[in-house]
């Protein structure tokens, strides 16, 4: 499933494992929870919700797809500078303080969106 990289493609699109603390994870971008946080929610989506003013995160696959997870979220108010492009030093300083009470940051892989296939 993944590349030589850590990263993966799927339905046409390939995303990239991210791992430098300076990269920003935007909408879009994924984030894997190993051990899953509930039965098969394990994959999540950033996704940002102008009613809320925060980055919220989006069950990608299986039978909870699509639900938010109103646990884990990154509110304006949490970051320094644009709320829309979190650096991942920030979910590594704040992750249960700011972002989560479950897992841990270094058992979470981040991918980023990289391209579509083929382009």
């Amino acid at each position: 499933m993944f590349d030589e990289g850590g990263g993966f493609s799927v339905l046409g699109h390939h995303y990239r494992r991210v791992t430098d603390l300076d990269e920003r994870i935007c909408a879009g971008d994924i984030i894997r929870f190993c051990p899953p946080l509930d039965r098969d929610a394990e994959w999540y989506m950033f996704e940002f919700r102008a009613s809320y003013d925060a980055m919220v995160l989006v069950n990608w696959l299986g039978y909870k797809a699509g639900l938010e997870n109103v646990l884990a979220l990154v509110r304006k108010d949490d970051v320094e500078g644009n709320i829309r492009m979190i650096p991942l030093r920030w979910f590594k300083d704040n992750w249960r303080s700011r972002f989560i009470g479950e897992s841990s940051f270094e058992n979470a892989q981040f991918f980023k969106y990289a391209r579509k296939v083929g382009t």
